[in-house]
């Protein structure tokens, strides 16, 4: 599947742009509660929806500022079939790694 919008992930971590985010499985950062096996920590969760992203963001664990980062999949993505929040439909994975090509921060202007 090849995305057709920008795709986002909500975090509090650091990250800079051109840095990458990895599969959990690959890092061994803190899990998001409602990961149901082990196979689910080996994805880069992204979704289409920038609200989606501001939730995850603002929802995820860790002290620093909620952040979104706008990411650029190294691989293929699929559907997420089962999305944390049952109502988003626009979400999706890879196992492959994400590049971060912006990040939108809480002061910028929307």
């Amino acid at each position: 599947m090849t995305p057709v919008a920008d795709l986002y992930h909500g975090t509090r971590a650091p990250f800079g742009v051109g840095g990458y985010l990895f599969p959990v499985a690959h890092t061994g950062a803190p899990e998001r509660p409602g990961y149901t096996s082990e196979d689910d920590k080996g994805y880069v969760y992204l979704t289409d929806d920038l609200d989606a992203a501001w939730w995850y963001a603002y929802t995820s664990q860790g002290r620093g500022k909620p952040k979104v980062l706008v990411l650029h999949p190294t691989g293929s993505i699929e559907h997420d079939p089962s999305p944390y929040d049952e109502e988003r439909h626009n979400q999706y994975r890879s196992r492959a790694h994400a590049k971060v090509v912006r990040i939108i921060r809480t002061e910028d202007p929307s």
